[in-house]
């Protein structure tokens, strides 16, 4: 498996996009006892695209404001976004990082389908 395919939940690198990653699956926990819900990036994507302030109910808990300003804060320096790669081969399934305009392109798209 090469780096580029590590799941970002399992780095420990201190980047932007590794700690944008932990952040959203902390959430997921606190809210739905979840390492990473189904949806959660486009949840908290639609959170910071509304310019929510918090504090936001989600599942079992409550997304704070100092929450949502990380969030904005890691996906800025990160350049991007995070989101759940689904793949047949379990080593190359997790989260993923993607510049921010092909995030913007996937987000459009899975609204679109809704």
């Amino acid at each position: 498996m090469s780096e580029a395919s590590v799941c970002l939940l399992d780095r420990d690198d201190g980047s932007p996009a590794s700690e944008l990653a932990k952040h959203l699956s902390e959430i997921s926990e606190k809210c739905w006892a979840a390492r990473w819900l189904d949806g959660v990036e486009y949840f908290a994507w639609t959170w910071l695209a509304e310019e929510r302030v918090g504090p936001v109910s989600y599942g079992m808990g409550t997304v704070h404001e100092e929450d949502l300003a990380a969030l904005r804060k890691l996906s800025a320096l990160a350049g991007g976004w995070v989101y759940w790669l689904e793949h047949d081969d379990p080593a190359e399934e997790g989260v993923r990082f993607v510049p921010l305009a092909r995030w913007q392109e996937m987000y459009r798209e899975a609204m679109d389908d809704d």
